[in-house]
C-alpha cells in the first residue's frame, strides 16, 4: 500500500507542476494581451460613442429637443441616430414648427424621462465601468487549491487598470459588443423629417413641368374669360372690369409664362383648382419635387395657405354663392363653380356630417 501511495504522489506532483505552469502561462498571456490591446479597445469604443454624442449635440443645437434624441436612441440605437442625423443635415429648410413636430414624435419613444441622455448612450455603447461585473464565484475544494496553487486567480481583471476606472473585465465586455436592439435603425426618417431636397437639375425639371401645365390650363381659362367678358355690353362697368382681368391674363403670355405668373394664375385665375390638384399629384408621385422645390416656393406656398384655410374653417360649400364668397375673401376675382365637397376632396378634408 505504501508503495502505491509513493507512486501516486510522484505522478501527482508531476501533473500539478504541469497544470500550474500552464495556468501561469495563461495568466501571463491574458495580462500581456490586456496591456497591449485593452486601452486600444476602450479608445475605439469611446471614439464611436463620441461620434454619436456629437451627432446628438448637433441635432439638439439645430432645434431638436434633447428628450426627443433620447427617445430616438432608445428606439433605434446608434444606427438610428446616424440615420436621423444624416437625414436632418439633408433638410436645411426645416422650420421651427417642423423641429417642434419632430421633437414631439421623438419624445413619445422615451422610456424613462429621468435618464441622462449622455449616460444612456455611453451605457448603450458599452463605454462604462460595471462595478458588479466580477469573476463568477466557484466552489474550490481542497484538492483544486493544491493543484492551482493560486495561479488560476484572475482577480487582477477587476482592478481599475485603464482610464475612467475601467477594468480588464470591462474590456472583455466591450470586446463582446452590444446587444443589438431589434428595432435598431428602424426609423421612418421620411415620416419624421419629410423628403429631402432634390438636385438643382431636378428642381428645374419640375419647374419646367409646371410651366408646361400652366400654359395648357391658361389657354383654357383665356377662352373662358373671353366668353365672360363678351357676355356684357362694351363700355359697361362689368365689361370694363372683365376686360381688365382679361388683360392681366394676357399679360402672362406676354411675359413668357414665368414662374411668378404661374403662382398668381393658380391663386387667382384657376377656378377648378387644376394647378393645385396637379401639384399634389406630382408631389405624391415624387416627394419633394413640389413641396421643397425653391423654384416653386411661391405657388406651393399659396397652395398650402389655401389648403390650411380650408382645414381651419372645415369648409364644405353648399352652393355656388358660398364658394364665390369664400374665394373672394381670398382675393380671387374670377367666377368659381364648385359643387358640394369638391374642395374637401381635393385637399383631403372630411366633409361635414
Amino acid at each position: 500500500m505504501a508503495g502505491f501511495w509513493a507512486g501516486f504522489g510522484t505522478q501527482f506532483s508531476k501533473d500539478v507542476g504541469e497544470i500550474r505552469k500552464e495556468l501561469r502561462e495563461d495568466s501571463r498571456d491574458r495580462k500581456n494581451y490586456m496591456d497591449q490591446y485593452g486601452a486600444k479597445t476602450i479608445a475605439a469604443a469611446q471614439k464611436k460613442s463620441d461620434e454619436i454624442l456629437s451627432m446628438v449635440n448637433e441635432s439638439v443645437a439645430m432645434g431638436i429637443d434633447e428628450q426627443a434624441m433620447l427617445g430616438i436612441f432608445q428606439k433605434s440605437g446608434a444606427k438610428g441616430i446616424r440615420m436621423f442625423h444624416k437625414a436632418l443635415l439633408e433638410r436645411p429648410n426645416l422650420s421651427i414648427d417642423d423641429y417642434q413636430s419632430i421633437s414631439r414624435m421623438g419624445r413619445e419613444w422615451v422610456k424613462d424621462t429621468d435618464l441622462d441622455l449622455t449616460e444612456v448612450i455611453l451605457r448603450g455603447m458599452n463605454v462604462y465601468h460595471d462595478p458588479d461585473a466580477k469573476r463568477p464565484e466557484r466552489d474550490q475544494n481542497f484538492l483544486q487549491g493544491i493543484i492551482s496553487g493560486g495561479y488560476g486567480d484572475d482577480s487582477w481583471m477587476d482592478e481599475p487598470r485603464f482610464a475612467g476606472g475601467l477594468t480588464a473585465r470591462d474590456v472583455k465586455r466591450i470586446e463582446a459588443g452590444t446587444t443589438q436592439n431589434p428595432t435598431a435603425g428602424g426609423l421612418d426618417v421620411i415620416g419624421m423629417l419629410g423628403p429631402k431636397a432634390l438636385s438643382d437639375t431636378a428642381d428645374r425639371s419640375y419647374e419646367n413641368l409646371m410651366i408646361e401645365k400652366f400654359k395648357k390650363v391658361w389657354l383654357v381659362e383665356k377662352n373662358k374669360q373671353v366668353l365672360v367678358r363678351d357676355a356684357f355690353n362694351p363700355g359697361t362697368p362689368r365689361y370694363i372690369a372683365e376686360q381688365e382681368k382679361f388683360q392681366k391674363l394676357m399679360g402672362m403670355q406676354t411675359n413668357g409664362f414665368q414662374t411668378p405668373d404661374l403662382a398668381e394664375f393658380a391663386k387667382s385665375y384657376d377656378p377648378d383648382y387644376t394647378m393645385y390638384r396637379y401639384i399634389d399629384s406630382i408631389e405624391r408621385e415624387r416627394p419633394a419635387s413640389m413641396s421643397i422645390n425653391p423654384m416653386l416656393a411661391g405657388v406651393y406656398g399659396n397652395r398650402n395657405q389655401f389648403a390650411d384655410n380650408l382645414k381651419l374653417e372645415e369648409k364644405v360649400f353648399e352652393t355656388i354663392e358660398e364658394a364665390q364668397e369664400y374665394v373672394n375673401r381670398l382675393g380671387r376675382a374670377t367666377t368659381v363653380l364648385v359643387e358640394k365637397g369638391r374642395l374637401s376632396q381635393i385637399f383631403n378634408i372630411a366633409p361635414d356630417a
